[in-house]
């Protein structure tokens, strides 16, 4: 008696582990239905120092950090008004632009300021000649 419950035991554990076997091949099957990344990322499963590395990342340990994480999202999106993190990055882009335009100016400060005293060089020059030249010149008219 004993050994007909047990073999009824096992015969009960057979067809529902037959159950599990073809539920778990018709989620297979429906999960590569849908998700066609599976077909070009399957070669990668279970494969060392991939993302697909089921010994080193779990997946159900993955999920809860998931889990925590977007629940750690929504808190911090009640704090934080998202309009003012736009506000933030649109202010950065303006003082980043600010910054360029600034450096531009600066270059051709520089520039100007080299132009003007080439510029003066050329006039002290230009008058020390033509200072030489009248003084020669009245030195011959009136000697």
């Amino acid at each position: 008696n004993d050994v007909q419950l047990k073999i009824k035991e096992l015969e009960h554990n057979i067809s529902k582990h037959h159950k599990d076997s073809k539920d778990s091949a018709n989620k297979v099957t429906r999960m590569l239905e849908e998700n066609d990344w599976i077909h070009s990322e399957r070669q990668f499963f279970g494969q060392p120092n991939s993302s697909y590395d089921f010994k080193a990342n779990n997946p159900r340990e993955a999920g809860q950090r998931l889990k925590k994480l977007e629940e750690t999202t929504t808190k911090l999106e009640r704090n934080i008004n998202n309009r003012a993190m736009n506000m933030l990055n649109e202010a950065e882009e303006r003082y980043n632009d600010l910054m360029k335009k600034k450096r531009i100016v600066e270059n051709d400060k520089t520039k100007i300021l080299q132009t003007i005293k080439e510029l003066d060089q050329k006039k002290n020059e230009a008058l020390n000649l033509a200072w030489q030249k009248v003084n020669k010149d009245f030195g011959s008219i009136f000697s």
